[in-house]
């Protein structure tokens, strides 16, 4: 994974045009598919609340109108009557009393060919049938038979809706539907069977309300809903108006027309995304190469920032599904996301100030005027917070201090949020509770956010942030802390470099941090060997005298290549790694080369000077270069007998002019105005630093010292 992320690094790192139109080409992807697949915005109501504004009709529509289905399927309910079963009671009882009749009496069988079986047969069918069979009207009998419900097993007789009864009507009508469905050789059995039972004189009827349940229900099912054509223009709800459930619908219904009106996949559609996609991609590459052109030829920060603007794109989607589909939950209390915050914070750290507000403006307009929320409310409030953020991010020291920017970012909203909801009216209500609490909410989950890929952004795309040179300073850091007390003498070297450095680079306009930070940690390879230089030695003796100058030479310049390696282990940012290796750039440890030379007699083709040569390269920014002049002003200040303005102001001018001749700072982009610059400062800073102090006679107390 370490190979992997390594090779995209150095990949990115190359400033070929190739690599800068794929980035873009994943831009205008990514900007087309949040254009193109937009939402569509419609007003969210919540049932049996006040609408706060009018809502008219934005094109033709027509949805389900339950009102108006309910009132037809009233009007079909009206055509029934009710339904009424024969009491099982009497259907038993009536029973017994035919069965008695044909034990008893033996006349029926000289008067028909029907035997006692057949009878006693036909009583116990005809009196399932009579517990089967339904009683109704005309009207509802002839509704049963179009419906399809039920047409046979139900007999229509009139029915008194205040008594009812069993009239005589309804024996010939059964017995005439029994004899039309019975064979021929039992019609007899029926007909005796039939009249006995019609003799019966105890029937009672009662309302059977399981069927006519189900045959209102099957009534109701058979009517069509009714849809309402609603007219764009037409008056959706008043301004005041309880909201109802069919407000909701016609709002869904219209919601639907509309996009579906759009069709996405449409070549006009198509093309017409593509052109602002396109359009605000060229805006922003010409921005860059006009005001950032250091960043629009690094594939590296290019990425970086295409990452942010893409992370940021994808977040404001999610929110938005998440409101969309959950519309009458959090529609209430998510009314303006503030989401600009999170790039702009983001840009702010890891890349500059005057992008986060380019960027800030470019994604309120484009997240305000794509995104399904409140536009104006979400303008207003995002920019704001935006602004604050900026403005915030800019004192930033510590990571944590991320939530202090999102919590004073959201103080400054708190105004925007009750101004708003007082020209609503909606002050005095929970909504602006809701408000204030839910943007609390969000912007921490920002601040946890941007918390977490901090880190990650800047070892991916090899940022280094005043966040993480803050960190690096940090006096319990271990290489620090070992070279306080393995190396004083280098320690305290690095200090004076660090303070030299510093006010250099912050007087031409380069990363005074960054090179008081690099200054702290250039000498680490001298950890290994404390003793060899000439700080770390606090005796007369001196090592190097039991070596030869080539021996010495090698030891003094490995520790450039052995605070790379510290460096590395310890895992320090790139950046810190290559001011390391470049601090020395190609110059040569002059003293021990001249002392071989000596042993040469002077001929300088007997001494290789290879060996007595840093291996560099030379210092490759403005940076690097302002911490090879400070490291080697500062050591060779510290052999001057006497420090003054003029001593100083030589010293200085005679080691930078050597380093020019040198053609040390030919790699850097530092010019020649800067180097004056630069030594100015120099010049001052030391010659302060190393004043001399009034000399107090040894009867002083502490007090007056």
């Amino acid at each position: 994974m370490s190979r992997w992320m390594r090779t995209f690094k150095e990949g990115l790192k190359e400033n070929r045009r190739g690599l800068r139109l794929i980035i873009a080409g994943v831009f205008f992807v990514t900007l087309f598919a949040f254009v193109h697949f937009r939402e569509v915005r419609v007003e969210a109501l919540e049932i049996e609340t006040k609408a706060s504004s009018y809502i008219v009709a934005q094109v033709d529509f027509s949805f389900p109108d339950e009102e108006a289905t309910l009132i037809l399927r009233q009007e079909a309910l009206g055509d029934i009557g009710m339904i009424y079963q024969i009491d099982p009671k009497s259907i038993k009882k009536a029973r017994g009393q035919v069965e008695d009749y044909f034990v008893r009496n033996k006349s029926w069988r000289g008067t028909n060919s029907a035997t006692f079986e057949e009878i006693y047969t036909t009583i116990e069918k005809i009196g399932e049938q009579l517990a089967k069979i339904k009683i109704t009207d005309e009207r509802t009998v002839r509704k049963a038979c179009e419906s399809k419900y039920m047409c046979r097993g139900i007999i229509q007789v009139p029915i008194d809706q205040q008594n009812p009864s069993l009239s005589k009507e309804f024996w010939p009508i059964f017995l005439k539907e029994k004899l039309q469905e019975a064979p021929a050789d039992s019609k007899d059995a029926i007909n005796l069977v039939v009249n006995q039972y019609a003799a019966y004189g105890g029937w009672e009827i009662e309302l059977d309300y399981e069927e006519l349940r189900k045959f209102r229900n099957h009534i109701e099912a058979l009517v069509e809903g009714k849809n309402t054509a609603v007219k764009a223009g037409s008056l959706i709800i008043s301004e005041g108006d309880t909201v109802t459930d069919r407000h909701l619908r016609q709002l869904g219904e219209m919601k639907k027309q509309i996009r579906e009106s759009r069709n996405l996949f449409s070549p006009n559609t198509l093309i017409g995304s593509a052109i602002i996609a396109f359009f605000l991609t060229v805006l922003i590459a010409r921005y860059f190469r006009l005001y950032h052109k250091k960043i629009y030829y690094s594939s590296l920060s290019l990425s970086l920032y295409a990452t942010i603007i893409i992370l940021t794109l994808a977040i404001a989607k999610m929110i938005e599904y998440l409101l969309i589909e959950n519309a009458q939950f959090l529609t209430e209390y998510l009314r303006f996301p503030i989401l600009v915050p999170f790039a702009a914070i983001l840009i702010s750290i890891l890349l500059n100030k005057q992008i986060a507000l380019f960027s800030s403006f470019f994604l309120t307009i484009v997240i305000g005027l794509t995104l399904a929320v409140d536009q104006s409310r979400f303008l207003l409030i995002n920019y704001v917070a935006s602004l604050a953020a900026i403005f915030f991010s800019q004192s930033l020291n510590k990571r944590k201090e991320v939530f202090k920017v999102c919590v004073l970012l959201w103080v400054l909203s708190v105004p925007i949020i009750i101004g708003t909801n007082l020209i609503t009216s909606s002050f005095l209500e929970m909504s602006t509770v809701f408000d204030l609490f839910v943007t609390l909410a969000l912007v921490m989950f920002e601040a946890v956010l941007i918390a977490m890929l901090l880190p990650v952004f800047e070892t991916t795309f090899n940022v280094m942030t005043d966040l993480r040179l803050m960190e690096l300073m940090d006096p319990n850091n271990e290489l620090i802390r070992r070279l306080c007390f393995e190396a004083p003498g280098t320690y305290q070297h690095s200090i004076m470099v660090g303070i030299l450095a510093e006010a250099a680079s912050l007087a031409i306009g380069a990363n005074g941090l960054l090179c008081r930070v690099a200054a702290l940690f250039h000498d680490i390879g001298k950890l290994f060997n404390p003793n060899y230089f000439t700080e770390n030695q606090f005796a007369d003796f001196n090592v190097h005298r039991l070596l030869s100058p080539t021996e010495s030479a090698m030891v003094i310049i490995s520790h450039v290549h052995e605070g790379v390696e510290l460096a590395k282990k310890h895992k320090l940012p790139k950046i810190i790694i290559d001011m390391i290796q470049q601090h020395h750039g190609t110059t040569m440890v002059s003293y021990f080369y001249n002392k071989e030379l000596e042993m040469r007699d002077g001929n300088a083709d007997l001494v290789d000077k290879t060996l007595f040569t840093y291996p560099g390269p030379k210092p490759q920014t403005k940076e690097a270069a302002v911490l090879m002049i400070c490291d080697t002003v500062e050591a060779a200040s510290r052999s001057l007998e006497e420090i003054n303005e003029k001593n100083v102001e030589e010293l200085v001018h005679r080691l930078v002019s050597q380093k020019i001749k040198m053609d040390q700072f030919c790699d850097s982009d530092i010019s020649f105005k800067e180097l004056e610059i630069v030594k100015k400062v120099v010049v001052h800073t030391l010659y302060v630093s190393r004043h001399s102090r009034i000399k107090y006679s040894m009867k002083t107390s502490r007090a007056e010292d």
